[in-house]
């Protein structure tokens, strides 16, 4: 039977500039082109990709781009009667197109699973467990990660200024381009460096035990074959094989080490000329059918989903915790909270301590597991018999020895940098506060560990999620939609967002849902030249809208 159709019309506006020469005098005028063009697209998910559940609009989208019509035009259809420079480039018009029709996914926590007790509950009883995994499991082992502070993107926007955007370093075009700033990058995380994490060991163990269902891994550090992880499914390819863009001769990565960590860019042995180009998935090139495939048969057989050290900003692995049955309870353990991300157990600290926590609460083989391989490691266990506390907030509060200082104290001729100081002691790192082998549980379901990016405001007597953090109003104080703040509460007003935490007086608030806003205003983005691509996709090169969803 043929798939379906629908008929989809758009008309796009372009205005050019030109000199027009009258009686020896230039004068510029403004022309004004109006297009309008129908296309038939089939409404059709191959099967492959229908796990991602595309919305109607990214649905339209995609029946557009397999017919071959360009981003331009597409965005004619979604902003009738808009004005787009002439020239605007593909990149910054596919990144408008994400910014119109993305969703930001939901799902809703399920109220039974909240503490670090029902975790331990769960792995215990669970057979089909899948692990998703970001760069916060491989940071132990000395690898950066990319978004923190201190991060890959943070060193590179200062080393090399001239990318668009630090995400351009794998963006697939940009690389054909110049691919200096990857091979500066490169010689961070090649393999042969690093020992896998007690978080890559533990995934090693569950298999082992026989509850491991797949663990999903955005890093392409390699660590989870090092470890021996078997059903492991690598999402953005690895550094094992490489390929030369121009020939396409693959070879073992072995053959480019001498030239990654001399940080020199690698050029292709048979035809000399092609750069070659480690097999990892680049903005802008598809994460083929194996991972589709993989995942279209495991969301029906998980019982328990584990997001570890992600940010989940890329899609479409981020879709993945928004794919799977709603009554699958999930478990967070990142150390920092994820705004757009509604887990039912937030753990939030360095991902190895709360690793080896469960470890030992668990029991078991997984157990005997990590203390055989802390005692490889030659790491002491003595301290870890013990059960791990949880701490009320109540009790936290009184491990905290000293009052907020009084504003009115502030001496007026230093009043700018006595000001900053006193905003910020009003916040207090909870994980400084925490005794050892202990954690803090923020009602409902935050339970916070050492290495936790969790604070508390002494002004507001409530807990928040970064220092002078601002949400909308709709968000709670902690500044995740579903958490409740231990006590107080904070302001809102009908002209502003609320304010989450104890601001300076002269500090800007601006709304946003996350810490870094995934796409920039439409009135931004039309106006830059330069190339952007837009970090939540991973399109393929034609710009298949495959994985625009």
């Amino acid at each position: 039977m043929e798939a379906p159709t629908k008929e989809v019309q758009s008309t796009i506006t372009i205005q050019k500039t030109t000199t027009i020469v009258e009686n020896g005098h230039e004068e510029e005028q403004v022309l004004t082109q109006t297009e309008t063009n129908t296309w038939q697209i089939k409404e059709e998910i191959p099967t492959a990709r229908r796990w991602k559940k595309p919305s109607d609009s990214m649905a339209m989208v995609q029946g557009l781009f397999s017919q071959g019509v360009t981003p331009r035009e597409i965005l004619g259809h979604l902003l009738p009667g808009h004005t787009m420079p002439n020239d605007m480039t593909n990149e910054i018009a596919i990144q408008l197109i994400m910014s119109l029709v993305y969703e930001r996914r939901s799902r809703d926590k399920l109220p039974e699973y909240n503490t670090f007790k029902d975790a331990v509950e769960l792995f215990r009883k669970s057979k089909n467990i899948l692990i998703l995994t970001g760069a916060g499991v491989s940071v132990a082992c000395g690898i950066p990660d990319f978004r923190s502070k201190n991060g890959i993107y943070a060193r590179l926007h200062k080393d090399f200024p001239e990318l668009p955007d630090p995400s351009s370093m794998f963006d697939i075009d940009f690389f054909k381009k110049n691919p200096a700033p990857f091979y500066n990058f490169a010689r961070e995380i090649f393999p042969g460096q690093f020992t896998p994490s007690l978080s890559h060991m533990f995934i090693k163990f569950l298999e082992e035990s026989g509850k491991l269902l797949r663990n999903y891994t955005q890093n392409i550090d390699t660590l989870e074959k090092i470890a021996g992880i078997q059903k492991v499914i690598e999402c953005h390819g690895s550094f094992s094989k490489s390929t030369c863009l121009s020939c396409k001769n693959e070879v073992d990565s072995e053959e480019i080490r001498e030239d990654v960590l001399a940080q020199k860019i690698s050029y292709c042995k048979k035809c000399k000329t092609g750069i070659m180009k480690p097999n990892i998935v680049f903005f802008g090139e598809d994460l083929g059918d194996d991972f589709h495939e993989q995942i279209s048969e495991d969301i029906d057989k998980v019982d328990l989903l584990v997001v570890i050290g992600s940010s989940l900003k890329v899609q479409p692995v981020a879709l993945i915790p928004f794919n799977i049955d709603p009554d699958v309870p999930q478990i967070l353990i990142n150390r920092e909270l994820l705004p757009h991300y509604q887990s039912d157990i937030k753990l939030l600290g360095n991902c190895d301590d709360i690793i080896l926590a469960l470890s030992m609460a668990i029991g078991g083989e997984i157990k005997d597991e990590m203390v055989q391989e802390l005692h490889k490691r030659v790491i002491t266990t003595s301290n870890l018999e013990t059960e791990c506390q949880c701490l009320s907030t109540d009790e936290f509060k009184e491990l905290i020895d000293q009052p907020a200082t009084k504003r009115s104290r502030i001496d007026e001729e230093n009043a700018s940098e006595n000001m900053a100081a006193l905003w910020e002691s009003n916040y207090v790192p909870v994980e400084t506060k925490l005794p050892s082998n202990s954690y803090l549980l923020v009602p409902p379901n935050i339970n916070v560990f050492k290495g936790a990016e969790y604070f508390y405001d002494r002004d507001l007597n409530s807990f928040v999620r970064k220092v002078g953090s601002a949400t909308p109003r709709s968000c709670s104080p902690c500044g995740d939609d579903d958490e409740d703040s231990s006590s107080g509460s904070s302001e809102s007003s009908d002209d502003g967002p609320t304010r989450c935490g104890s601001l300076p007086p002269n500090a800007k608030i601006v709304p946003q849902d996350d810490d870094e806003e995934d796409f920039e205003p439409l009135s931004e983005l039309t106006k830059r030249g330069e190339s952007c691509p837009p970090p939540m996709i991973d399109s393929e090169t034609e710009y298949d809208p495959e994985d625009l969803m």
